[in-house]
């Protein structure tokens, strides 16, 4: 088994109340975990005033990218569950409804073997 911990940097913009959509999305990554044994310490960081957000996950699979596509998916699913929108972060599995709120601009990220 491969422990991989994925943390994805975006400006994140739109009119929202950033802090209160950021407990949406850490409500979605919790509810993430508590049904996936694979997926744990899922946690952000942000500086509201100027957008930067950095959303992170751990996720275990038998290879190291199995792990990380798990991380990042569930990374996405709970921006998404909160009404974010992630541009360029190109998924056949996604239709953009009209009805975001916030739009997730990549800036980087990182992946780490735990």
């Amino acid at each position: 088994m491969e422990t991989v911990r994925v943390s994805v940097s975006f400006f994140v913009t739109g009119e929202i109340d950033l802090d209160h959509h950021l407990d949406q999305v850490m409500t979605a990554l919790m509810a993430i975990e508590a049904a996936d044994d694979r997926i744990s310490d899922s946690d952000y960081t942000a500086t509201i005033k100027t957008g930067f957000v950095c959303i992170n996950s751990s996720a275990k699979a038998s290879t190291f990218d199995q792990a990380a596509a798990v991380a990042m998916a569930t990374i996405r699913s709970a921006i998404h569950a909160a009404g974010g929108f992630t541009p360029g972060w190109e998924s056949n599995d996604y239709v953009v409804t009209g009805k975001e709120t916030a739009e997730y601009n990549f800036v980087e990220q990182q992946l780490i073997k735990w």
